[in-house]
């Protein structure tokens, strides 16, 4: 490499305001976050404006990194210790599929649900599932159920009263 290239680069790095180096890093760091929403970098984006404003009142290299590494790490830690167990505890319920539409559904026993051989099916809003029942009763053709619950690809059944099923 020639040494007045690598001369010019070096003075274009010396005269590059520091200023401008903290704001880049700043907005690289809100850009992630935008992208990703997961609250990774956002504190270090804090850490870059502190780190900032720092450099334009005039403090150190040394001083900024420091502000930088520091902000960055406390509101990390506090965003640990205190909020993130509050997001964790409201927390909404599961998405529901559309497997748990069949649940509380009343269905017809197609093939007898026989626990001991592991096989039955039933038929609940036009769809076949494989069954088996929650006291694992065995359950005759045609018999009415209700699905309790679906356990993999298995529906978990109870028998209705014939009372009941009609």
């Amino acid at each position: 490499m020639d040494s007045g290239i690598f001369n010019n680069l070096l003075s274009l790095i010396n005269n590059f305001p520091i200023w401008l180096i903290w704001f880049i890093v700043a907005i690289i760091f809100f850009i992630v976050e935008a992208a990703t929403v997961s609250l990774c970098t956002i504190w270090f984006g804090f850490g870059a404006l502190l780190a900032l404003l720092a450099s334009l009142l005039g403090w150190g290299m040394g001083t900024q990194i420091i502000i930088f590494f520091l902000v960055s790490s406390v509101s990390l830690a506090f965003f640990l210790l205190f909020f993130r167990p509050k997001i964790k505890g409201a927390r909404r319920q599961p998405d529901r599929t559309n497997a748990d539409r069949i649940i509380d559904e009343i269905g017809v026993v197609v093939k007898e649900i026989n626990p001991m051989l592991g096989a039955g099916q039933i038929l609940v809003q036009k769809q076949y599932w494989t069954a088996s029942t929650a006291d694992q009763s065995s359950v005759p053709v045609g018999a009415k159920v209700k699905v309790l619950r679906i356990e993999g690809v298995k529906a978990i059944v109870e028998t209705l009263p014939e009372a009941a099923a009609e």
